[in-house]
């Protein structure tokens, strides 16, 4: 099992509730609980075995939370790719 620390940044109910409306979902219940948890984090053990013949490992560094760094906040993300996303359908 992965261990892992929590971002620095305590997810509170109002940019849960913002983010959700953004995006027009109510995110599953046991996301919201590791976001409520961790908010993003990082994992204790970054590299992470397989049970795969292809690939023998894979190097996680940090999950997606939300109003953290940039690099790693899911609203920043979901922005970003929904404003790259237009620019390749309207090109």
């Amino acid at each position: 099992m992965i261990q892992i620390k929590p971002s620095n940044k305590k997810l509170n109910q109002k940019r849960l509730f913002d983010f959700e409306q953004l995006i027009k979902y109510k995110l599953p219940k046991e996301y919201v609980e590791f976001l409520i948890k961790y908010n993003g984090g990082y994992p204790e053990n970054n590299i992470i075995e397989l049970q795969d013949d292809e690939m023998q490992s894979i190097a996680i560094s940090d999950f997606f939370g939300i109003g953290i760094e940039r690099i790693n906040d899911l609203k920043a993300t979901y922005k970003f790719i929904r404003i790259d996303y237009r620019k390749v359908l309207y090109q």
